[in-house]
Formats: C-alpha cells, structure tokens, sequence
C-alpha cells in the first residue's frame, strides 16, 4: 500500500471518529488515543499491563504516528468545515473580524 493510500485510510478512520465523537475535534491527544485504541489491539495490552507489548504495537509500522493522525484531522476538517473543532471556528470569527475592522 502506497503512502497516499495509508494516508487516505487513515483520515477516513479520523473522519469517523471526528463525526462520532466531537470531543475529539480539539485534542490531537485524544483523538491520536481513540484512533490506536479502535485500530490496533493496544486496548488488550493495557489491560494486561504488559508495557513490552505495548512498545511493539506502538513501533510497529501499522500503527500511525502522532503526526500522520494530525494531519489527517487537518484535512479532514478542510474538507469538512462541519467537523471542526470550536478552537478552528473561533479562530475563523476573530479572523473574520480582524479583516472587518482594517
């Protein structure tokens, strides 16, 4: 599988979660965290509390860096201004007013 299509993967998972679970639309920790633990079986290791296992599932090339789940969130938020978060919408307001009161 090519990296645009690892890519195109992983921001339908994001998308997913994004529209599931608004919470996550904010915290790249949180949503970085849902996303491990709904596509790898991270949560069966921390049950058992097994932190060799964890380190492997963590490094394994399957599971998406910090970054890759970020920049998913990015572009799925461009695409779909819906699922932004409040931080992105005030963000746009302010932007907005600022230009108003040039």
């Amino acid at each position: 599988m090519s990296v645009a299509d690892d890519l195109k993967k992983i921001q339908g998972r994001v998308k997913s979660l994004l529209n599931d679970s608004p919470e996550l639309r904010d915290n790249d920790k949180l949503l970085w965290l849902a996303y491990i633990s709904k596509h790898t079986n991270i949560p069966i290791i921390i049950k058992l509390g097994d932190m060799d296992s964890f380190k492997e599932c963590i490094m394994d090339e399957n599971t998406p860096m910090f970054e890759s789940i970020s920049r998913a969130r990015r572009l799925v938020q461009a695409e779909y201004p819906e699922l932004a978060g409040n931080k992105r919408k005030r963000l746009e307001i302010a932007t907005e007013v600022k230009e108003l009161l040039k």
